[in-house]
């Protein structure tokens, strides 16, 4: 039996898990640039060592 190690957080009471092998890094939430036609889930744009990464409210994602 192989033995794996998960990311667990929790969100709005409910506990998620992530394989940390899908994990690349934990940092803390800037400043985000907003996007006014973005999808509703979709808070803003995040310069991440000069990559632009859209950010995504996971609770939105999910309908909740």
């Amino acid at each position: 039996m192989e033995n794996r190690s998960h990311l667990i957080f929790e969100l709005d009471d409910l506990r998620y898990g992530i394989e940390t092998s899908h994990v690349r890094e934990i940092f803390k939430l800037p400043e985000l640039t907003p996007v006014a036609d973005a999808p509703g889930d979709i808070i803003g744009l995040l310069d991440f060592r000069g990559t632009i990464l859209p950010i995504m409210h996971l609770a939105k994602r999910l309908g909740q």
